[in-house]
Parts: structure tokens; sequence; C-alpha cells
């Protein structure tokens, strides 16, 4: 099982298809919220240079030779629920689950980091 943002998959998605090759019932979380959020939060939230283009994420899989792996994309946490029962119920299959956020969703403990690492840079 695997959970990583669209920026970071834009950066090494090649290896997608040697993971469903090598593991077929892999299960990929790609949280996608359209550019590198982390550098948001600790840096600058409008700079452009963190937005990334939009990648049509269900049909990567395919195009890197895994045709066989369900790519549900979801947006709810009803979607997302039922994609995971989906999972539970094909535990053999492949899937590649799209999760739709907001741009600048992000855990609690990185807002927390961005808040003292912004505290920090004040001081100098």
């Amino acid at each position: 099982m695997l959970f990583i943002g669209d920026g970071s998959l834009q950066l090494t998605a090649t290896e997608l298809g040697t993971l469903y090759q090598r593991v077929p019932q892999a299960v990929v979380f790609l949280l996608e919220n359209r550019g590198y959020t982390v550098e948001r939060c600790i840096q600058s939230p409008h700079a452009v240079y963190q937005d990334i283009l939009a990648w049509d994420w269900p049909a990567v899989p395919a195009a890197l030779g895994a045709p066989q792996v369900h790519t549900p994309r979801v947006g709810t946490l009803r979607g997302l629920a039922e994609a995971l029962a989906e999972v539970t119920d094909r535990p053999d299959d492949g899937f590649f689950i799209t999760v739709d956020l907001p741009m600048m969703d992000a855990p609690r403990l990185l807002r927390v980091l961005a808040e003292g690492i912004g505290t920090l840079n004040a001081r100098d």
C-alpha cells in the first residue's frame, strides 16, 4: 500500500509499471491536490512553481503496462468508503485510487511545523 501526492508521483510515475508488474495486488492512493502542498505550506503558498500540470491519473497505470488495475476516483468520504470496500472484496487485484483533495489540504503536523518555520524565519 502506497500513499503519494500528485507532485511526488509526477517525479516517479514510471515506477508504477514496475510496481504493478512485481506486486499486481498493490494498492496506491494518489492524493491529488494540484501541486507541492508541503512546499506551499512551508514557504510559498501562492508561487506558480508549486503548481503542476493536471494528468489523467486513472489512465496512468494502463499507459505504464498495467491495464488490469482498477482506477476509481473519489472526492467524498462515501466514495472513499466504496473504493475501500472494493479493495477488500478483490484482494488479488491492483488498485490505483485517485483521491481529490483541496489544494491546501495538509495534515495538522505539517501546518504546525510550517508555522514554526515561519516564526524562525521571521526572527532572521
